[in-house]
């Protein structure tokens, strides 16, 4: 709706002069009111409609003219901090003379200047207003004898048709006292002007709008500078609720107009006046606490900026730059052209006035030095990486072609490796080093071998340089010079190259040798030793001594690497003991020469998700750990009755039932492996053999009922086995192979190979990522890896699906140092079944083994089949159920009556004796 404007009503609200000395620190900013919303204030500060008298034209005065109430203003500290002024705000206010709207424009432009005549202030003054008690509207009182007059809406400018419909859009009153200073000296009637001078009160009634803040309009907003931001809607309640009150108020941005303030003076100043007392102020109103909070809110997130800082925020103001007192100061009129700053009195072109500006273009400068360094050492790195790999490139390229390295020595060519239509190209200097690599490091490496090695890590290319380049050694090692020294040092490098599959070692090592001290070396082209570590490094975990030419894992102590119990050690022999730390240390070595090789396999090959690496190793080697027997053997059916205090199962080497093959392929393994001397054939079972031999045994990924699989020995492998605690797990080394672990009842096959009795593919339960991974690519199929990998993950403590293919799945076996005590195991396990399919349950054998578990407090699990789902476990004190059952078989037996493996697991099934519970703990 529209708000007819009311006529200006004159007061003696701040009549100045030069003298008149007031602290604006106090002086309202906003009108004490009890529900006053400063958000709703700052936003709406429009422009209230002159009158119609100065619409019609009416003389106005000049922006330097002298006039009654006209003064020059300063802001001291404390005033620069009054609620209300904005930074913005004032500079607006200064920089917009010809916005007759403004709210702090004054004088309005004007006519020429000689319209209007000098006039006396004193006799025009109006005498107070007063107004009424009751809040309501005050009356029309006459200025200049004009009358109380309404501009119509049609004659209204656009920012006060805002400014009336912002009024009537929010439902409070508000008052603005104006100045009407000019026109009671000057004879101009009806003209408003803003300042620290007699007011003119304005009362506008407004409806106060439910919409929120953000959605409020008003013409003052279109005077802020546009990079401003408005005030944020989420203004804490405590902030925005107020009380209303009908009290008169002065905002207190009208005492900052500096730039009206000075045209007041120049004004004075033409006229010859100087401006009289004034009357006292009406008292201030007090400041609610809640608007100190607000502007205190402003102030923190930067909505508001105070005088001081104006200057450094714009340097075209510099007049603002600081303030010196809290007062207010009259300039002369000499200083209208002098080049003073009305508001802190120095020339514009001072020290102090240029402080702000030359501060901002010092920041710029050092910033611009900044960029324009870090631009210049970027170019220099650039260019120097550059220059490197043009003279790599370079290099290469200056070889003739098919040749490679700093000397162009080695050759290049690519030779395929594959039978198939693949190439799968080795370059031709890696070809040749393969037999003397074969040779040094005891190793068998294929060219297809080595190719897929070198593949994974070193990775393809166009030709076969980037290949040949990984064993150049020129000029440190030459062929010319040291060809011997050269030949064992590329083998080296190829060789940990091969088993890490790292090419990050591989140059770690060709940089040591480079830049080894080759010329203090006495020898010409020979070993030499005690050169103090000058050519020895370690890398991959193993040792590497270039002078005498050996590679050798660091030694480590079995106890400090495994950390076994006091129970544990008391278990082991001085022999076994050695033979732990060897174990240990190649182990440990080993495990970490091949991480980076199981994990590219593990991602690449395998398709895995390397975060379950970690987990699968976990289950991997804390999987069951079965020490076969036979307990239809003679002599271990001897050993469980008469010898209960020796150590069982016994070691395979102090076996009498070895003819002189099995003894060989034993001796051969120890003794290459284990650095163990041979044994000669035993006559029976001494206890003087077992302390320093091993007993094997399988580490039972597959979690199988039975130390072998259905499909794996048929009628000769031994159906029982004891299961090893985790605690006796420190005295067990691992390798990838089935060797002897079933060796006493099947036939030894082919001979060993140089890999099997390599100790460096033999690891230990903390240090095993070589023998898993050459567990999982002896698989074969990588589909069936995966599902094995999957069925492990999942951790199902029970055999797979019957559907798993067992039989083609390979052996993890184990071998244990020292005595074992009936301590060291935590069940016995059983087929219902002998190995050859006869009835072994209630057989006077399966009471030796229960008498034997008995004795020992240990349950046994039977099981039909390695794999299958139920078992039944036996303990020392079984059900009735289970007793009449073994009753049963047993008489069975006795008396030549038949009886079926089908009939008993039936019984037992019946009454209930079949678990799916995990055995073997």
């Amino acid at each position: 709706m529209d708000v007819p404007s009311r006529r200006s009503l004159d007061t003696t609200a701040s009549g100045l002069n030069a003298e008149s000395i007031i602290s604006l620190s106090a002086f309202p900013g906003t009108p004490v009111s009890t529900d006053f919303n400063p958000s709703v204030f700052r936003r709406q500060l429009p422009s209230l409609p002159t009158s119609r008298s100065s619409q019609r034209g009416s003389p106005q005065p000049s922006n330097s003219d002298w006039h009654d109430g006209a003064s020059s203003i300063s802001r001291g500290r404390v005033d620069s901090t009054i609620p209300g002024v904005t930074a913005s705000f004032i500079q607006n206010a200064m920089s917009d003379e010809q916005d007759a709207r403004s709210e702090i424009t004054y004088p309005p432009l004007s006519p020429p200047q000689t319209q209007y005549a000098p006039s006396s202030r004193s006799s025009r003054r109006p005498p107070p207003l007063r107004l009424p008690s009751d809040g309501g509207d005050p009356p029309a009182m006459k200025t200049g004898g004009s009358t109380p007059n309404t501009a119509p809406r049609s004659a209204l400018t656009a920012s006060e048709e805002d400014a009336s419909i912002a009024a009537a859009h929010h439902g409070s009153i508000h008052r603005d006292i104006r100045t009407n200073s000019v026109t009671k000296s000057l004879g101009l009637q009806g003209a408003e002007v803003v300042g620290v001078a007699p007011a003119t009160i304005v009362q506008t009634l407004s409806r106060r709008s439910s919409q929120p803040l953000s959605h409020r309009q008003s013409g003052y907003l279109s005077k802020l500078p546009s990079h401003r931001e408005e005030p944020p809607d989420d203004i804490p309640d405590d902030i925005s609720q107020h009380s209303e009150s009908g009290r008169s108020y002065v905002p207190s941005f009208i005492s900052s107009s500096a730039h009206s303030l000075r045209r007041v003076l120049n004004r004075y100043s033409r006229y010859g006046r100087t401006p009289s007392p004034a009357p006292p102020l009406p008292p201030n109103p007090n400041i609610p606490a809640s608007y100190k909070s607000y502007e205190t809110y402003f102030f923190q997130n930067g909505s508001t900026s105070n005088l001081p800082f104006l200057g450094k925020r714009d340097p075209t103001s510099p007049a603002v730059a600081q303030s010196t007192a809290n007062s207010l100061h009259v300039w002369p009129p000499a200083a209208r052209n002098s080049g003073f700053s009305p508001l802190d009195g120095h020339p514009l072109d001072s020290p102090k006035v240029r402080e702000s500006s030359t501060r901002g273009r010092k920041k710029k400068i050092i910033i611009l030095s900044v960029v324009i360094l870090a631009l210049v050492v970027t170019g220099i790195v650039v260019g120097v990486v550059v220059s490197l790999k043009n003279k790599v490139a370079s290099a290469a390229s200056s070889c003739a072609n098919g040749l490679a390295g700093a000397d162009c020595s080695m050759n290049a060519t690519c030779v395929c490796t594959s039978s198939s239509s693949r190439c799968d190209g080795l370059s031709q200097n890696l070809v040749d080093l393969i037999p003397t690599v074969n040779q040094l490091f005891q190793t068998n490496y294929s060219q297809s071998e080595v190719y897929s090695a070198v593949w994974a890590s070193v990775g393809s290319s166009k030709n076969c340089i980037s290949q040949a380049n990984v064993v150049d050694l020129a000029p440190a090692l030459t062929k010319a010079k040291s060809p011997n020294r050269l030949e064992f040092a590329q083998s080296a490098i190829l060789w940990n190259l091969v088993e890490s599959q790292d090419l990050t070692s591989a140059q770690k090592l060709r940089s040591f040798i480079v830049n080894a001290p080759w010329a203090t070396l006495t020898s010409s082209d020979g070993t030499q030793d005690g050169t103090n570590g000058s050519f020895g490094t370690t890398i991959s975990g193993f040792n590497f001594d270039f002078a005498s030419q050996k590679v050798s894992p660091p030694s480590i102590s079995f106890v400090s690497s495994a950390s076994p119990s006091s129970e544990q050690l008391s278990r082991i022999a001085p022999g076994a003991r050695d033979v732990l730390d060897r174990m240990y240390s190649v182990a440990r070595a080993s495990a970490t020469q091949h991480k980076v090789a199981l994990n590219t396999y593990w991602t690449g090959t395998l398709q895995q998700n390397s975060d379950d690496l970690k987990t699968f190793l976990s289950a991997f080697l804390n999987s069951p750990i079965l020490l076969p027997f036979d307990s239809q053997s003679d002599d271990m059916l001897n050993l469980m009755q008469h010898n209960q205090s020796s150590s069982f199962p016994p070691p395979l080497a102090c076996s009498p039932s070895l003819n002189s093959t099995k003894l060989d392929r034993v001796n051969h393994l120890e003794s290459t492996v284990f650095a163990l001397p041979n044994v000669t054939t035993a006559k029976s079972y001494s206890a003087d053999c077992y302390p320093s031999r091993p007993t094997y045994g399988r580490l039972d990924v597959l979690q199988l009922r039975l130390p072998f699989s259905d499909q794996e020995g048929g009628d000769k492998l031994p159906k029982q086995a004891l299961a090893l605690k985790r605690d006796a797990g420190s005295r067990v080394v691992v390798y990838p192979w089935n060797i002897n672990s079933a060796l006493l009842a099947s036939d030894p096959g082919s001979a060993l190979s140089s890999t099997q009795t390599d100790y460096r593919q033999y690891g230990t339960l903390n240090s095993a990522e070589h023998v898993v991974l050459a567990y999982l690519q002896s698989i074969g199929d990588v589909n069936l890896a995966m599902s094995f990998i999957k069925f492990l993950l999942q951790d199902t403590r029970a055999p797979p699906p019957t559907d798993f293919a067992l039989d083609r799945m390979p052996i993890i076996e184990v071998a244990i140092f020292g005595t074992l005590d009936r301590s060291d195991f935590t069940s016995a396990t059983t087929a219902f079944s002998t190995k050859s399919g006869g009835v072994f349950f209630g057989s006077s054998d399966s009471g030796t083994l229960r008498d034997w578990a008995n004795s020992a407090n240990l349950p046994i699990f039977w099981a039909e089949k390695a794999g299958s789902t139920q078992v039944v476990r036996q303990t020392s004190s079984p059900p009735q159920a289970f007793s009449d059952a073994w009753k049963a078989s047993s008489d069975s037996l006795k008396n030549d009556i038949d009886v079926t493996i089908k009939q008993i697991t039936d019984s037992l099934s019946s009454t209930g004796q079949f678990t799916a519970a995990y055995g073997f703990g």
